[in-house]
């Protein structure tokens, strides 16, 4: 039997991986909570660098998901506080400008993703991503 996701229970983990997303722009935050929501993972939003540094705090999270340009940090800031737990979660860098894989590159991520690009590809990245988690 398949659920309404399209995971088949025999296959799904038991506890789902837990994503922290980073973005300010709330259509594009509410797009990327309910994709990654449907594919599996137990999704928190932060609107805000601020934010996500309070809900690293208080989880651990697999992967941090987060935007660059963020109203009041970068997402380098997120990342490497991110970076400081343990076990450190895998991170995501996201941004609308093309020199986005140079900043990810820079500053550690684990990946990068470019807004505009396919949400497929980000989805594979994501899952990829996390498999090497285990």
């Amino acid at each position: 039997m398949t659920h309404r996701n399209g995971h088949d229970p025999q296959f799904t983990v038991a506890k789902p991986f837990t994503v922290l997303l980073v973005e300010d722009t709330p259509d594009i935050r509410n797009l990327l909570r309910l994709m990654l929501a449907e594919a599996g993972y137990m999704v928190t939003v932060a609107a805000t660098g601020t934010d996500a540094l309070a809900a690293l705090a208080e989880t651990p999270y697999a992967l941090v998901v987060t935007d660059y340009h963020l109203p009041d940090m970068t997402g380098a800031v997120v990342a490497q506080a991110a970076h400081q737990h343990m076990p450190p979660p895998k991170v995501l860098l996201m941004s609308g400008s093309p020199d986005i894989k140079g900043y990810a590159m820079a500053m550690g991520a684990d990946g990068w993703f470019r807004k505009g690009e396919s949400l497929a590809r980000l989805l594979t990245q994501i899952t990829r991503m996390l498999e090497e988690r285990l």
